[in-house]
């Protein structure tokens, strides 16, 4: 019975805490889907002609690398037909400050205790990403 407590246990902490993550969230023109697209960190390195279709965030919940979440974003800005992305930014992650804590309690017979503890969160922080959708209008 404990055994069986303790995987089910585990399994909750997995599912709800280490693997989620959000869907991109678009806001913006949408033109037919591309096939490949490229990726650029500031605006004076896109090729001319250009619009900016819209923008895109993105939230993870977990510890993805800062490579996957580009690929997230890509895959999200074919769909909406860009050729281009650029990337605002990506922030988060890391694991947390640690923390302590003391207790003190005392009992109806006398007793006392004291209690310290210290922690660190064990599953990475959100990261959040932005960035443009481009059109490279030729």
């Amino acid at each position: 019975m404990k055994a069986s407590l303790l995987s089910t246990l585990l399994t909750a902490v997995v599912m709800f805490t280490g693997c989620k993550s959000s869907q991109p969230e678009y806001v913006g023109k949408t033109y037919p889907p591309t096939s490949s697209i490229q990726v650029f960190y500031a605006m004076k390195d896109v090729p001319k002609p250009n619009e900016v279709m819209g923008k895109i965030h993105f939230e993870t919940f977990g510890g993805k690398s800062n490579e996957e979440i580009i690929n997230d974003l890509k895959v999200a800005a074919m769909k909406q037909g860009a050729d281009a992305i650029l990337i605002d930014g990506i922030s988060g992650g890391g694991h947390g400050n640690p923390t302590a804590s003391v207790g003190v309690g005392a009992g109806t017979n006398g007793n006392a205790g004291i209690g310290m503890g210290v922690s660190q969160a064990l599953f990475p922080k959100d990261k959040k990403a932005n960035a443009k959708l481009i059109k490279i209008t030729k």
